[in-house]
């Protein structure tokens, strides 16, 4: 069985005369969509584009925490909130939900650092 051809004459009529053959294009080669930027959807694909999207909100997420962090004026040292000797990343994140006030202890004058949310007091340097 022959392929079936498809005559295209509007190109036919912008070549040289000395070259008028007609040009055939073989149907049965085509896809079966265009190659364009707009795939069909397949569940593979519309998971990609989720799990893309959660991405790119988790990142402006922790990028958001870490610009109010910044805000806050802490130290770096000040944001050591458990008292480990060391600061780790998500202390420092967790330095925009902190607050510090002035008490005296035993008569001297300290700071206490404390959740904003609860009141519950984290820290006190004197």
């Amino acid at each position: 069985m022959r392929p079936a051809r498809l005559w295209l004459s509007t190109v036919d009529s912008q070549r040289s005369t000395a070259d008028r053959r007609p040009l055939a294009v073989d149907v049965h080669t085509q896809r079966k969509h265009r190659e364009t930027l707009y795939e069909p959807l397949t569940l593979r694909r519309l998971l990609g584009y989720i799990a893309g999207a959660a991405l790119v909100f988790a990142l402006l997420y922790v990028g958001y925490l870490a610009v109010a962090a910044h805000r806050t004026g802490y130290s770096w040292a000040e944001m050591d909130w458990n008292s480990s000797g060391h600061t780790s990343p998500f202390e420092y994140l967790r330095a925009n939900s902190v607050g510090h006030r002035g008490i005296e202890r035993a008569g001297r004058a300290c700071t206490e650092y404390y959740e904003i949310r609860s009141r519950r007091p984290l820290r006190v340097d004197c």
